[in-house]
């Protein structure tokens, strides 16, 4: 697979605090890669700086074997697209007028729209589902639907990289299971690579093809679903204990937090 993003020694402070330590991984294309850790480990930090959002680092993030500072923001958002929790629709009347933002890197007041477009938001709205709800208002969306409407944006965009900061919190069960159907179906069909923060582990574990596990701003672990499914893998990146059962049904491996510490019961 070509290589797509490369980051190496990277090192992310603000302030007197340090965010991101020494942190080097590459992303291959079309790979699906889950960042786990607890709160605070720099998982947001880290997505911001590839981005191009957080311009006050040490060491190297390259784009295609550039350096992420000679892209142009434009340039930059023809490559990788962000979809984040959630978004502050009020600018926008329908969903519609919202995905046709994700053409913003290509249109200019010298360049207006053309076929590529129309067919770039056209493909947007039929592979998220979202094409029924082109002419709603915005908020009237559930949970849900908004969430397919942000990536929608981003898939209008044409990146080679989705980038995402927890997708599917905050969705109810039902959602949560569309919304990564999805996502695995944009991998699968189109090759994009997916680059996502998530909390839920039994998530990344179905979901993704290797996982990056942070910790106090540090690189922890780097592998497969198979390796990260360890009880004393996933205790040193979380510092807590949790048990494994298999899925009668799949015999997949699900992961359930400890309720109990391993050292006694709760009197």
């Amino acid at each position: 697979m070509t290589s797509l993003l490369h980051v190496r020694n990277l090192f992310v402070s603000i302030g007197a605090a340090h965010i991101l330590r020494d942190v080097s991984f590459s992303v291959a294309q079309g790979e699906s890669i889950a960042i786990i850790g607890p709160n605070g480990a720099g998982k947001t930090t880290l997505i911001k700086t590839i981005l191009g959002l957080r311009i006050e680092y040490r060491g190297q993030v390259e784009l295609l074997g550039l350096s992420l500072s000679s892209y142009s923001a434009k340039e930059r958002a023809r490559w990788m697209a962000y979809v984040p929790q959630n978004h502050d629709f009020a600018d926008f009347s329908t969903v519609a007028e919202f995905i046709w933002m994700g053409r913003y890197p290509y249109l200019s007041v010298f360049r207006q729209p053309v076929d590529g477009d129309h067919q770039a938001v056209q493909a947007a709205l039929e592979m998220t589902g979202t094409l029924p709800l082109a002419n709603r208002t915005l908020a009237t969306l559930s949970g849900g639907e908004q969430q397919k409407v942000l990536i929608a944006a981003a898939l209008a965009q044409q990146p080679k990289m989705l980038l995402l900061d927890e997708p599917s919190t905050f969705l109810d069960p039902k959602n949560q299971v569309e919304v990564q159907a999805l996502l695995c179906k944009i991998n699968r069909e189109t090759g994009t690579t997916l680059l996502s923060i998530t909390h839920d582990i039994n998530s990344a574990l179905q979901a993704s093809t290797r996982i990056l596990g942070l910790k106090a701003g540090e690189i922890v672990f780097d592998g497969t679903p198979h390796a990260l499914a360890n009880e004393a893998v996933l205790a040193e990146i979380y510092g807590a204990d949790f048990r494994l059962i298999d899925d009668p049904k799949t015999g997949c491996p699900v992961v359930i937090p400890a309720m109990v510490p391993s050292e006694g019961k709760l009197s």
